[in-house]
């Protein structure tokens, strides 16, 4: 995968991979697998008791 090869357990068809962190993207922009996207999971979580956003707060996101 750091050479931009298909990994050897990935799905079949089309699928994604994520960088996943809170509140750090310089970490991915500094070191990621390449085509990997940037998910920062502040956006799924609601900060006053870190549980995950209701449907409809992640819907609107």
């Amino acid at each position: 995968m750091l050479d931009g090869g298909r990994p050897e357990a990935a799905p079949g068809g089309r699928f994604r991979l994520f960088h996943v962190n809170f509140g750090v993207p310089e970490e991915y922009e500094e070191n990621h697998i390449p085509g990997a996207l940037y998910l920062d999971t502040n956006g799924l979580e609601n900060p006053r008791d870190w549980n995950r956003r209701s449907p409809e707060e992640l819907e609107s996101a």
